[in-house]
């Protein structure tokens, strides 16, 4: 999988390993022009939400144009709309995983692997000026909560880069205890 090769080529070039996840992945989704018909929402009525939003002006009733949590079709737009972003930013998409991105330099050289999973992202980077910027360019693709780096927490496994030993420990413990 597209994990694996990410691991493999952190601790075997000894590449930067990172990850993580995407801030309200659905909603930065953007819109589906393939919906025919309008879908309408009711704003919520709990005391927070109506402190920071007028719905005077607005009414109670809103026309949903975009990507939201719980529509059939938010996960495939969401895929799409990273798709557009890493090919905007010169990732390539693997041709056997829609989900794995690999970066080349304007020479043909590899500069980082990217792969994604729902709103989680594991990536390894490079040591070149290029394969920095090529980090910088995807860091600014997305709104992140967080990019950690060597130890995290991937799809229930963790993983742990140790780059005195080269070794990459991947740990399934938690995820089979359900915590």
């Amino acid at each position: 999988t597209g994990f694996h090769l990410i691991l493999l080529f952190a601790i075997s070039r000894g590449w930067s390993l990172h990850c993580s996840d995407c801030s309200s992945a659905f909603l930065q989704g953007g819109a589906a022009p393939e919906r025919p018909e309008a879908i309408f929402g009711r704003l919520p009525q709990d005391p927070i939400f109506s402190a920071a939003v007028d719905t005077s002006a607005h009414g109670n009733i809103w026309v949903i144009v975009g990507s939201v949590y719980g529509l059939v079709n938010s996960p495939r737009l969401w895929h799409k709309e990273v798709v557009r972003r890493m090919l905007a930013a010169r990732w390539v998409q693997h041709s056997l995983d829609p989900a794995f991105f690999l970066r080349w330099s304007d020479g043909g050289v590899l500069l980082a692997l990217a792969g994604i999973h729902v709103d989680d992202m594991v990536s390894c980077f490079g040591t070149s000026p290029e394969a920095r910027s090529a980090k910088q360019a995807l860091q600014d693709a997305f709104e992140w909560s967080e990019f950690k780096t060597d130890e995290f927490i991937y799809c229930g496994r963790s993983a742990k880069a140790g780059r005195l030993n080269k070794a990459i420990v991947v740990n399934v413990q938690n995820f089979i205890n359900g915590t």
